[in-house]
């Protein structure tokens, strides 16, 4: 029979690089005592927090699954995003208010939220998004081809030809 003498699991600040934990058994009815180490207490390194851009720049998987967007199209976005968007004064750089604004976009998730992840205000959020979609609508709306009502008419099948209104 075993029982159990001293447990342990050290962790020295919040941004630990290793962990252990370390059982000392006794045996019940033997002199000597036996000491195991389990490394399964923790990563070898830990990290925490959320890094936005800076932890998900080099993986195409974490900026689709986050943004709905490549990582190409990421950076075409970014690319036509003047420098300076001075309109909110904040610490996140460009990509991280990109970022924010993909992801709210594609999940719609709140303020607050976003506000918690990114680490700043829920106003701060509010405006640093509805700067980037107005400034990505200026960018872009050239990208997008009307065709003209004519055009449409011309090209439509005839089934619709005839038909006023669609309801899904």
């Amino acid at each position: 029979m075993w029982t159990l003498e001293e447990f342990s699991c050290v962790f020295d600040s919040p941004t630990t690089k290793y962990s252990q934990t370390t059982h000392t058994f006794e045996p019940f009815q033997e002199e000597e005592s036996k000491t195991f180490v389990d490394a399964a207490c923790g990563h070898d390194e830990q990290t925490f927090g959320f890094y936005g851009y800076e932890l998900a720049k080099h993986n195409e998987k974490i900026i689709h699954d986050l943004t709905g967007v490549s990582l190409n199209v990421f950076s075409l976005l970014l690319s036509i995003l003047p420098k300076k968007c001075t309109v909110v004064l904040t610490h996140m750089t460009l990509e991280n208010r990109l970022l924010l604004s993909l992801i709210k976009l594609k999940s719609d998730l709140s303020y607050v939220f976003l506000s918690c992840i990114f680490a700043i205000s829920v106003p701060q959020t509010s405006k640093i998004f509805t700067s980037i979609i107005s400034y990505l609508e200026i960018s872009t709306k050239d990208w997008i081809i009307w065709p003209s009502k004519s055009a449409i008419k011309m090209t439509m099948p005839d089934a619709f030809k005839k038909t006023i209104l669609i309801v899904e």
